[in-house]
């Protein structure tokens, strides 16, 4: 997002998103009980505060028991975007960010902490994720085209290098995969959410 200071910035953002502006800015000031912080650093200058178009900012929103911390979610308290170009089609999947505006993240929390905890909407753009009960029934479907090749290779690597017959190498194969499912069980929903947004952007 365009602008050289802070003002200008949830200037610009108020053309794409109205009415953020008026959850941020008071008398052409910050809310008292925002906070912004640019690539990390919280800022004393408000909206005079400069901004580059490499910048990253947080708009910090104070909760229970003392100011939020950066870190981008509905429950942080806090509204977040970036004025950093989003990221590719290609890269916004591998990074799991949102179809719409390719910057709000689609889960909560990284693999290593819990791999299906997903946002029920994009903190950036407001997208729903999970449009209707049994959404994801399609991103099983996704996560069989991905699965099959890998376990495929495997099975028979094991048959020709280990020499191994075809039902051990099976059960070898998907023992050897089994890893790997959370990240691909991730992924499939996130390719799913793409192609349903690019058929059906409403």
């Amino acid at each position: 997002m365009e602008g050289s200071t802070i003002g200008e910035v949830i200037d610009n953002l108020e053309q794409t998103w109205p009415g953020l502006r008026e959850r941020l800015v008071i008398e052409n000031r910050l809310r008292s009980n925002i906070s912004v912080a640019v690539d990390g650093e919280i800022t004393p200058l408000g909206l005079l505060e400069p901004v580059s178009p490499a910048s990253e900012v947080h708009f910090v929103a104070a909760i229970s028991g003392g100011a939020g911390s950066p870190q981008t979610g509905r429950n942080s308290g806090m509204v977040w975007t970036s004025v950093s170009p989003p990221a590719s089609s290609l890269q916004a999947v591998f990074r799991e960010l949102c179809p719409r505006c390719r910057r709000g993240p689609i889960f909560r929390t990284p693999l290593r902490r819990g791999w299906l905890h997903m946002q029920e909407r994009c903190p950036v753009c407001d997208l729903r994720f999970e449009r209707e009960p049994g959404y994801f029934l399609g991103a099983m479907y996704v996560s069989y085209a991905l699965s099959i090749p890998p376990v495929l290779l495997l099975v028979l690597a094991f048959h020709w290098l280990a020499a191994w017959s075809w039902g051990s190498s099976a059960l070898g194969g998907a023992a050897a995969f089994l890893p790997f499912v959370p990240y691909v069980t991730r992924l499939s929903r996130v390719i799913w959410i793409y192609v349903d947004q690019a058929l059906d952007p409403e």
